[in-house]
């Protein structure tokens, strides 16, 4: 039902083209190219499990998992991030190295 879904909702859009492959399958798709979506069915969208080997599978592509119920999803994607840390001294190298916890 849910592929069905998908399908539906995205057979409208120009330059998309969508590819079945169970998790399981992962492995072989490796020479595949990156996809820029991956949709992904599972019993808790909010685990990283799969999601982990997705995004290291292909870590430029965003993943949506989309629970079996069809009812939550979550978007899963890599992401670089900066932060300035301005003039650096002691006080904030032991601050990076705890996390900012101090």
């Amino acid at each position: 039902m849910l592929r069905s879904l998908i399908t539906d909702a995205l057979s409208t859009e120009g330059g998309v083209t969508l590819a079945a492959i169970a998790t399981r399958d992962l492995a072989t798709w490796s020479a595949a190219p990156a996809p820029d979506v991956v949709f992904v069915t599972t019993s808790d969208p909010h685990r990283s499990e799969v999601m982990g080997r997705l995004l290291w599978q292909w870590p430029r592509s965003r993943v949506v998992a989309v629970a079996q119920s069809g009812r939550d999803g979550a978007l899963w994607e890599l992401a670089p991030q900066k932060t300035p840390l301005g003039e650096l001294c002691p006080a904030t190298l032991v601050d990076i190295v705890h996390g900012g916890r101090r």
